[in-house]
């Protein structure tokens, strides 16, 4: 084989990567374009939809429907790239600390406890608890005041009265008579 057809081919596979070349970049910037399009439409019916919500409150009437500016929905895209998972997450010290499904660590993931709340309300009363041991006796304490006087007492019976009382010369001693009849001849001293 000579040079010539080699040279041959290696321009036609040059020409052949040129031109896969541009269609690749042609279709890349019409992706490129179309998504840029997409945005700048959604951009301008998100403007239509306000203008029109604007006109409304000040009592006017939008003569552009802003859902008729919205095309159709278009197919559904690829599916993206698996994300990253949280495979655990531990509040230590009063910090997240989380572990993520591709193996990386964050130590310092933000506070995991809040303020102090308020206190709650008070609980209902318990039962009582067991009677205690005795104590032991305390020291005697000082005496109260006196009480109320209490009711009268019934009548009572009629005592016996002096009926006579008599100095006796001889003893020096008083003779005294009662009212029940009887006599005491030594009632004491007279003189």
């Amino acid at each position: 084989m000579s040079s010539f057809p080699r040279k041959r081919v290696l321009i036609a596979v040059a020409a052949v990567a040129v031109i896969v070349g541009m269609i690749v970049a042609t279709v890349v910037t019409g992706m490129v374009r179309t998504e840029d399009q997409r945005a700048r439409a959604d951009e301008a019916a998100n403007a239509a939809e306000q203008l029109c919500e604007q006109v409304e409150r000040a009592g006017g009437l939008c003569v552009v429907d802003p859902s008729e500016l919205r095309g159709d929905t278009g197919p559904a895209g690829p599916p993206g790239e698996p994300g990253r998972g949280i495979d655990s997450a531990k509040c230590v010290s009063g910090t997240w600390t989380v572990m993520y499904s591709d193996g990386q660590v964050d130590v310092n993931a933000g506070p995991c406890t809040g303020a102090r709340g308020p206190a709650g309300p008070s609980g209902e009363p318990g039962e009582d608890g067991r009677d205690g041991v005795d104590g032991q006796p305390g020291a005697q304490g000082d005496p109260g005041p006196a009480g109320p006087s209490g009711p009268a007492g019934p009548q009572g019976d009629d005592g016996r009265s002096i009926v006579d009382a008599n100095c006796d010369p001889d003893t020096g001693r008083w003779e005294i008579s009662y009212s029940d009849g009887s006599i005491d001849s030594d009632a004491g001293p007279c003189m």
